[in-house]
């Protein structure tokens, strides 16, 4: 996965759920030089979005992607909020 998304080059990885050491190492094997950052809820995902992109910009793309368990939702209150 880590390696997929490396070929996506997005922006961010916020990344909540088990599993984050290996997505990491994917990121870095396919040579991945944006942002990462492991979350636990969604007061660290706030605080780190609002430094990360602290205006609104038109057009971008977040794709959320997560089981039930992890709630995704709360995540993406933060951004509709």
């Amino acid at each position: 996965l880590g390696r997929h998304l490396a070929r996506l080059k997005p922006v961010a990885v916020f990344w909540k759920g088990g599993h984050a050491d290996s997505v990491r190492l994917g990121l870095n094997s396919g040579g991945y030089q944006g942002f990462w950052m492991p979350i636990e809820d969604e007061n660290q995902f706030s605080r780190a979005w609002k430094k990360l992109f602290p205006m609104t910009h038109p057009g971008g793309v977040v794709l959320f992607k997560g089981s039930r368990g992890n709630h995704m939702e709360n995540l993406l209150s933060v951004l509709i909020g």
